[in-house]
């Protein structure tokens, strides 16, 4: 060691003293995250504190953090180690608000052919197609008769919150059949 740099030697001293207290002393930037969002320890800062007096900062890098899920929502406590010490920090995981999605159908008129019309829609958040059944479920309001009915989409795994778009079902004006309208 040089003349002037103990950063060694107050280490191996500090590591000698018996530990009063492990805590946070300032949390983690973030502290809300959505649905199946990895934990981001960044700004996370810890202090040691010695029974003599002594303390040390401490950062994420110092200590091990504790492997927590966050793909449900809820209050999530994430433990931190040093050594046999232990302390925590809680963080707050929601669902993603489907309502500030997009959805669009093909079409905006379908023919009534004598049974519920039920046009599958594009559900999209942020750029990505969601998929019904593991992302939103479908669901449908005055669509079993001609006028103006509603496709619903339900947020459900990490959405919440609805979504609606509406279409127009028309009704065949003349005795023909619908494979009669088509083959025309």
């Amino acid at each position: 060691e040089g003349e002037g740099d103990d950063s060694d030697e107050q280490a191996f001293d500090f590591v000698a003293t018996p530990i009063k207290a492990f805590d946070v002393s300032v949390y983690p930037t973030r502290s809300d995250y959505y649905v199946g969002d990895s934990l981001d320890v960044t700004g996370l800062e810890l202090l040691l504190l010695g029974t003599d007096g002594s303390h040390e900062d401490l950062s994420a890098d110092d200590v091990t953090i504790d492997d927590v899920s966050l793909n449900e929502p809820g209050e999530v406590e994430v433990g931190v180690n040093y050594g046999n010490n232990k302390c925590s920090f809680t963080v707050v995981v929601h669902r993603i608000d489907l309502s500030y999605g997009y959805m669009y159908l093909g079409e905006y008129e379908y023919i009534y052919t004598g049974t519920p019309v039920c046009p599958k829609p594009v559900v999209m958040y942020d750029d990505a197609t969601l998929v019904e059944g593991v992302d939103f479920e479908l669901s449908y309001e005055n669509n079993d008769s001609s006028g103006y009915a509603t496709v619903i989409a339900s947020g459900i795994g990490r959405y919440e919150g609805k979504l609606s778009y509406g279409y127009r079902i028309r009704k065949v004006v003349n005795a023909k059949s619908v494979s009669d309208l088509e083959s025309e």
